[in-house]
């Protein structure tokens, strides 16, 4: 695996997603002149800045119930005169629950001692790309990196990196050797609300009638044909999906979803019948709950023997329920999905759409 590039920030661990080498540069495009600009001064650490942790969360992410933050200034050297007190390393690893959910978070530690050698390793220039030069294909990720004065002005910093565009270990090392003074973890996203959590749901879910389609386009077996010719789906793939035994259920859990705004297509590639599918479409966790028990029993009869499939229909579906089956407290990995509104089909868990009862899509529309 070949890459030359820039490094995203996060914790201070390496993960090793290929160990070849290659040449990197010398190439066409490539820009040799990557020194790093000097530090914007700014009046204090924000390692909740919505542009940091991107290669985590998305750009947007913010607090939820705290105020907006500013992005934070882009990283460089460390300005001529500026005294550090302190340095904060963030980390965007961390994630905790509290009454409102799971969160996504930033762990910040406090560092005090003597800065000289971190100054030292941080003052040194990019190194540029040699005309033969070889990169290994493995990604450091390394914290986002503040130092902060005793009046409370910070420095979002840079660090120096190699010919690949890698950290030097200098700097790395030497942030190390100073005193651990005080960490803490902030709050950046609720990822799955409380409700979520307790009803085992997750907070979104690819509309039912999408996440049919790109199943069946994704699961096509296809035979081998001899050499010249086309190859073509194999008949076992054409015919009816087959029904899992539900035989011992003793409850239903559902999830609610209220379809989201469309996101862009996603392009197919190689795959022309698959353009636009992935995550195109999807519905947000409003609600979970638990079916009454003749409403479980009608509607695992109505997944297993109905032989009425749905017809066509391009009615847009706005709310959707993700059904599943528990055997013995355990969730068996079968859901069910049916049309709140639109279209009102049951999708069975071999992605088969199906007419839902009049009476079971009632009951189950004023969930």
């Amino acid at each position: 695996m070949t890459w030359c590039g820039r490094f995203p920030s996060g914790v201070a661990v390496a993960v090793a997603l290929a160990v070849g080498t290659t040449g990197c540069a010398g190439m066409p495009g490539f820009q040799n002149d990557i020194e790093a600009p000097v530090a914007a001064v700014v009046d204090g650490v924000d390692c909740q800045a919505p542009n940091l942790g991107g290669w985590v969360l998305p750009d947007t992410a913010r607090p939820t119930d705290a105020p907006e933050h500013p992005d934070a200034p882009a990283p460089g050297r460390v300005p001529h005169g500026f005294v550090p007190d302190a340095a904060y390393r963030c980390s965007f690893m961390a994630s905790f629950e509290d009454e409102k959910g799971r969160w996504s978070a930033v762990t910040v530690d406090r560092l005090e001692g003597d800065f000289g050698p971190l100054l030292h390793a941080l003052s040194a220039p990019d190194d540029r790309f040699g005309f033969t030069q070889a990169c290994t294909a493995d990604m450091p990720l390394v914290p986002e990196l503040w130092l902060q004065n005793a009046a409370g002005e910070a420095v979002r910093v840079a660090w120096p990196r190699d010919a690949c565009l890698k950290t030097k270990p200098a700097a790395l090392a030497a942030l190390e050797r100073l005193t651990l003074k005080d960490s803490d973890t902030l709050r950046v996203r609720l990822v799955e609300s409380r409700a979520a959590l307790d009803g085992g749901c997750v907070m979104t879910y690819a509309a039912p009638a999408q996440r049919a389609l790109l199943q069946r386009t994704m699961s096509v077996d296809v035979v081998p044909a001899a050499p010249g010719a086309t190859p073509e789906p194999s008949a076992a793939a054409a015919g009816r999906p087959t029904t899992p035994s539900w035989a011992g259920v003793d409850g239903v859990d559902a999830c609610l979803y209220t379809a989201e705004p469309e996101q862009e297509p996603v392009d197919g590639g190689s795959f022309p019948e698959r353009e636009g599918l992935i995550a195109q479409r999807a519905g947000g966790f409003t609600g979970a709950t638990t079916l009454a028990t003749d409403v479980a029993a009608r509607l695992l009869v109505a997944a297993s023997t109905s032989e009425r499939p749905a017809p066509p229909c391009e009615t847009e579906v706005t709310r959707f329920a993700v059904l599943w089956p528990e055997r013995y407290e355990s969730r068996i990995d079968a859901p069910i999905t049916v049309e709140l509104d639109g279209c009102g089909r049951l999708h069975t868990p071999g992605y088969e759409a199906l007419v839902t009862p009049p009476e079971l899509l009632e009951t189950l529309a004023a969930l």
